[in-house]
């Protein structure tokens, strides 16, 4: 779809990562387009083995978890997403402040 946008208009195409039970956007895309930056004062972000929850190591792709920050009316904590990805720890060449991205997200099927 992104390909078939940016061609048709000329532009290039974002990726904005969000879920409604969060209320607010995730993760944005950069325009080096290499992960897209998490929200970390909004959220705290986890990668975890979807059958035993237990939080994985570097690089490793897992379901993505997150636990609200600052939500006072109905805060979240280890809210599983149901979509497969891995936390990118190194900085991005866009020079931006916020350090974790997160990549490509996969839904979980089945």
């Amino acid at each position: 779809m992104r390909t078939e946008l940016q061609k048709t208009w000329n532009c290039k195409v974002y990726d904005v990562y969000g879920l409604s039970e969060m209320g607010t956007a995730i993760a944005t895309e950069c325009e080096v387009q290499n992960g897209l930056h998490i929200n970390e004062v909004s959220v705290f972000t986890e990668v975890v083995n979807p059958e035993t929850g237990k939080v994985l190591g570097k690089g490793s792709v897992g379901e993505l978890v997150f636990t609200s920050l600052g939500r006072k009316g109905r805060p979240l904590i280890r809210y599983k997403s149901r979509d497969l990805s891995k936390l990118i720890d190194e900085p991005c060449s866009c020079g931006a402040l916020v350090v974790r991205r997160i990549g490509r997200v996969k839904r979980i099927t089945a």
